[in-house]
């Protein structure tokens, strides 16, 4: 893990925060989303425990809550994800046809203007 503030590696993770009740009793902070944030009752809520990641160097604090919470969240709150969608390979712009105009690599139309297509036909013969 880095700091996003000052790019240190030095980061005390997964620290515990604290939250003084009544009476000074501690208890763990969480965060909360609501999938009916209107309604009076039965809102619909997801909580969190929150935790702490400080950076040692410059003081900056990062927090998290676990991925499966993550996902629950994500998902009253309807948050769309999206889908990660393969690259397609370049277009070759001699012959229109993708995925093989790398470095040093010819394509079957510019073999043929300058020759070398006839050759390599010829040398399989």
């Amino acid at each position: 893990m880095k700091c996003v503030q000052c790019g240190s590696h030095a980061i005390a993770r997964h620290l515990r925060t604290v939250d003084h009740g009544d009476e000074n009793w501690k208890r763990e902070q969480t965060i909360e989303a609501y999938a009916d944030p209107k309604a009076w009752i039965f809102k619909g809520t997801k909580s969190a425990a929150l935790k702490a990641n400080v950076c040692t160097e410059c003081g900056y604090v990062m927090f998290t809550i676990s991925k499966a919470a993550a996902k629950e969240i994500g998902k009253i709150k309807k948050v769309n994800v999206a889908k990660k969608v393969a690259k397609k390979p370049p277009i070759c712009l001699n012959c229109g046809i993708g995925g093989h105009n790398k470095p040093g690599f010819l394509c079957e139309s510019i073999k043929n203007v300058i020759g070398l297509g006839d050759m390599q036909k010829q040398s399989n013969n």
